[in-house]
């Protein structure tokens, strides 16, 4: 890394103990209920007659078009996501120091291999 001109100039963890509540549990949730109700708004009100997993993935597809519709109108979802979005990066800033897991790196270039590469390079 150093031959290639550059330093580690900060290394941030990644302990998604926020992340993997929002992940794991609370987005399946909130899919599951979007599902339901875009099930029952385009069936009328009753499930097709399918097996419990062909069901899911129907609702799993389209709770998915219901939000992609909602999200582009920017409303309220949208703005529930995004708060959900700045609570997932608290994983980073609060638990950022701890040395587990991923990580993300700020390479910075150095001074000397910025003066030495060619013009236009830099």
């Amino acid at each position: 890394m150093a031959r290639a001109g550059f330093r580690i100039a900060r290394i941030r963890y990644y302990t998604p103990l926020i992340g993997a509540f929002v992940e794991n549990i609370a987005m399946r949730m909130a899919e599951r209920a979007i599902g339901l109700w875009a099930a029952r708004s385009t069936t009328g009100g009753t499930a097709p007659p399918q097996d419990l997993d062909q069901r899911r993935t129907e609702e799993a597809r389209l709770a998915r078009t219901a939000a992609k519709r909602t999200l582009a109108a920017k409303g309220s979802l949208y703005r529930l996501l995004r708060m959900v979005t700045a609570l997932m990066t608290l994983d980073v800033w609060i638990f950022g120091r701890i040395r587990t897991g991923p990580f993300f790196v700020l390479l910075e270039r150095n001074r000397d291999a910025t003066a030495a590469a060619p013009r236009g390079t830099a």
